[in-house]
This record gives C-alpha cells, structure tokens and sequence, in this order.
C-alpha cells in the first residue's frame, strides 16, 4: 500500500508526463506559418462581358490570388491596367481581402469592339486578362438637330504642314444625342489648304473626325462643315498659316542631334552647338552645303538660300540612313 507521500509523488510524475507529450507517447509538433508567397492568380468575376460604349460594366472585375496549397492570401496588391479599347478603370491597384480577392469597376471605352484589362500581383510574375466588347450606342431619334465642334479650332500651322490636332465635331438629335449615323460636307472658305476628306460620317462615338493642312503662305483659313441632310445645321473652324521662322538651333549632343529634324524660311540660318564630351560633325548628304569640321565644342551655322529638305549625318556615329544624323526642312 502506497503512503500519503508516496501516493503524491505518483500523481506529480502523471501530470508532468501527460503535460509533455499526447496520449501517444509523441511530442507535438511545433507550430509553423502560413506560407504567404502568392503562386496562383485566377479570375472570380467580370470577364467576357458586353455592354454599350462608354458605360460602366454591370459586374466588378474580380481576381483571387492563392499560395501553393490553395490557400486565399490576404494584403496582396493587385495592379490593373487597361490595354485596350481605351475605357478606365476605378483604381490603378486594389489589396486582397481574407478571401484572397480583389475586385476593380471597369468603364468600356468609346469606340465599339473588344476591350482588355490586364491584372497582376506586384513582386510576382503573375498575370491575367479580362476582356469585353463595347456595343454602339443606339439612338432611336436620327434626325439631326444640331451640331457643334468638339476640338480643333483655333490652331496655328507653319504654312503648308497638317494641324497638330484633328479637326472634330458632334451632330446631335433634337434630345442631345450624339447621332453615329450623322453626314457631314467640309468645304475649305478660305485660303488654299486641303483637308483629308470632303464628306465624313459621324463614328460610334457621335464624332466627326477630319485632318486639316494649312495654307500655303501666311494667312487665316476657314473650314466650313456642314451637315449634309440639312445644310443651314453648319459651323466654321479658323486656322492660321504661319511664316516658318528665320532661324533654329541644334543641339550637338553624345551622340544625337537634337531636334534632329528643324524648319526655316528660305534664307534662314540654322546654328549647330556643341555640347557633349565627344568629338562630332554634320556632314551633308547631298552636296552645295558647308559641313562642319570634327570638333567637341563650338558651333557651326549654315544659311539655306532654296527651299527644300537637306539630310545631314555624323560621320563618326552615323550614316546617310541610321545612327546619328538629322534633317532641316526649308520653306518659303
């Protein structure tokens, strides 16, 4: 019969051995974390929808991003970029939720057809891309009420060279509407400039696009567009052709021209300075200009009494085709 004493020191060794190992006779293992590298990136929501250009699509565009055992991730950051179709989207990067996801909205762009977003998770190579298809917008009311231009008035030109901006402008119906089955005439009123097309149709964004090229000498030019099926509807676009300036500047650097292509009068000079580490020349391709010497510093200028286009090269770091050369453009 065990004592008192005897009897406690029984129940003493129990406990410290249960406390140190499972019922087993094992030792548990000890605990370890959560493997947080994302290797998997799947789309949950929003691909392959359709909708009208312009509108915002009815379900989010959504990603999960998992590790190797299948577990969602939480924290990670997504970025999204549109890559075609040219809609916008809410944010340019979202972090995942305790369910390893994480959504965006997505704004089709303005012209009809297929639309791309690419989503990725930072710091990895992971990837995926959404796409959807923009639909024209229908109007049911066709009749042109009105129109007005978008962009483009107002600009100016050296003479004879296109407008840096295009020319664009809306026909709408009696509601506001922006018509895509709008016909417009365009008509040159003044001065000798050309415009790319006389008769152009509204695209499915409601515009009206044209391309204008400038007078050939200083002057102010007017553009008339009118609607076809209702010529009182017009409005009148203003350009001015400017004389081309008498003098410019390049830039000698290691190793480029820069610009590399300027535009003078005739009788106008062009001044080459050198500013780089390196020696360099302007050697022309044709013939009756003075090149310059090889030099690292200086400069080189060379009056223009003809109008036209003169090519001009490095011999050292370029050639009549490739690598380092240039152009002056001269206009009366």
């Amino acid at each position: 019969m065990l004592t008192a004493p005897r009897r406690a020191l029984s129940c003493l060794a129990f406990l410290l051995i249960s406390a140190c190992g499972d019922d087993d006779g094992t030792t548990n293992p000890p605990v370890t974390d959560p493997d947080t590298t994302a290797t998997a990136l799947s789309i949950i929501s929003g691909d392959g929808q359709t909708g009208e250009v312009g509108t915002t699509l009815p379900v989010t565009l959504g990603v999960g991003v998992s590790n190797a055992g299948g577990d969602p991730l939480l924290g990670k950051t997504v970025s999204w970029t549109v890559e075609s179709g040219g809609g916008s989207l809410a944010v340019s990067t979202s972090g995942t939720n305790a369910q390893g996801e994480s959504t965006n909205a997505y704004t089709l762009g303005m012209t009809a057809g297929p639309n791309t977003v690419r989503a990725s998770v930072d710091g990895t190579a992971l990837t995926t891309t959404f796409t959807a298809t923009g639909t024209p917008v229908v109007v049911l009311d066709t009749v042109p009420a009105s129109i007005a231009i978008v962009s483009g008035n107002g600009q100016s030109a050296v003479v004879g060279e296109v407008l840096d901006s295009a020319l664009i402008v809306k026909v709408r119906n009696a509601a506001g509407d922006s018509l895509v089955s709008a016909v417009t005439d365009w008509a040159v009123t003044a001065g000798d400039g050309t415009l790319l097309q006389d008769q152009v149709n509204s695209n499915v964004g409601g515009e009206i696009i044209n391309i204008y090229t400038v007078s050939s000498s200083p002057r102010t030019d007017s553009i008339e567009v009118m609607v076809s099926s209702n010529p009182s509807l017009k409005v009148t676009f203003i350009a001015t052709a400017t004389s081309p300036p008498a003098t410019a500047a390049v830039a000698v650097t290691d190793n480029a021209f820069a610009p590399d292509e300027v535009l003078v009068a005739t009788g106008g000079s062009v001044t080459w300075n050198w500013g780089g580490s390196n020696d360099h020349d302007v050697t022309w391709v044709a013939g009756g200009l003075t090149n310059s010497t090889t030099q690292s510093a200086g400069s080189h200028l060379v009056t223009f009494s003809s109008a036209g286009s003169f090519d001009y090269y490095c011999t050292i770091h370029g050639s009549p085709t490739a690598g380092m050369r240039g152009k002056v453009e001269v206009k009366d």
